[in-house]
């Protein structure tokens, strides 16, 4: 019984009273910086993770924005001049009298005119 009171009386001293009240105290003001601590790292955890899933979403079944140097529609007008132009038997010609006189010689010739 000896040791049991020497270890009592020894290095392990518990608070008793109103000291061991201000101890339980201190320790809970402790755990609750903790665990608003913990508590704010998961929040600011869960805003990257949704913020990531967004992207992630967004990426996959977002717009496509496609932005063309040269219009669609003008490559494909250039490549039928293109090819009305060097087509067999065509007379190009800037001179409007001289397109007329080549449809008119011609019963089966196609005449186009600009503006």
């Amino acid at each position: 019984m000896s040791k049991l009171n020497e270890r009592a009386s020894g290095p392990f001293n518990y608070p008793e009273g109103d000291e061991l009240k201000q101890q339980i105290h201190n320790r809970h003001r402790r755990g609750l910086a903790w665990r608003i601590l913990f508590i704010s790292a998961l929040m600011v955890a869960i805003l990257a993770l949704s913020a990531l899933v967004y992207t992630i979403i967004n990426d996959t079944f977002g717009y496509v924005v496609v932005i063309n140097k040269v219009d669609p529609e003008r490559l494909t007008l250039d490549v039928m001049q293109r090819q009305l132009l060097n087509a067999n038997a065509t007379v190009p010609s800037e001179d409007d009298n001289e397109l007329a006189a080549g449809v008119s010689s011609d019963p089966d010739a196609i005449g186009f005119f600009g503006f």
